[in-house]
């Protein structure tokens, strides 16, 4: 409410907001090649644990939730490193992005017509 009232009325109310975290930020590149600075704006304190990953891909649309779990690995690690780990047998990563990866879904008009939850909000 405080917002709307202070566009109509044009003046500032209550106390000057302050900025509790700072997003981590990762230098990488675009999708051609540039190099940009990925600012993360939700920290994970630890990696999720495979039993974890287990539980959220059991809930009743899977397909969606694993499409949300590669979403947010690809913003937390950087999306080559996400297809680094599922190559790389020995990577700590490899077994969390494997399952997650086998989660997916097929992507075809068909099926994104039958489950719209599986595109991201």
């Amino acid at each position: 409410m405080v917002p709307i009232i202070e566009f109509i009325s044009g003046e500032k109310f209550g106390s000057i907001e302050k900025k509790v975290l700072k997003g981590k930020e990762l230098i990488t590149q675009s999708t051609i090649g540039d190099t940009v600075v990925e600012v993360c704006n939700i920290n994970f304190e630890d990696d999720l644990a495979p039993e974890e990953i287990e539980q959220i891909l059991a809930k009743p649309n899977p397909e969606a939730s694993a499409v949300k779990l590669f979403e947010n690995m690809g913003m937390r690690y950087g999306f080559e490193e996400v297809y680094r780990a599922e190559e790389n047998h020995t990577h700590k990563l490899h077994r969390a992005v494997s399952d997650v990866l086998r989660a997916l879904p097929t992507l075809s008009p068909d099926v994104l017509a039958k489950n719209l939850d599986i595109l991201p909000s």
